[in-house]
């Protein structure tokens, strides 16, 4: 029915996750773990991931500003 997805992820420091939202206002509560991000959920066995939401001020933008976001492929893939 579905066809299988990947999605490639890579260690990242709090600093390089961090430098994505640049130039956006950091919304709360910043950057955190995602089982922080709703502590009042349910917590699961997973690996740890970093989550984090933006938003761009509608003064910054022009009509040629990209909504796209594209990580660079050059990045080491899976764990170390």
């Amino acid at each position: 029915m579905l066809d299988p997805g990947h999605a490639e992820a890579w260690p990242a420091t709090r600093a390089d996750f961090t430098a994505l939202f640049d130039g956006l206002e950091l919304m709360e509560p910043g950057v955190v773990l995602v089982t922080d991000w709703r502590p009042n959920g349910h917590v699961s066995d997973v690996d740890p991931a970093g989550s984090a939401s933006g938003r761009c001020r509608p003064q910054s933008l022009s009509d040629t500003t990209p909504f796209l976001l594209r990580l660079p492929r050059d990045r080491p893939r899976g764990r170390p």
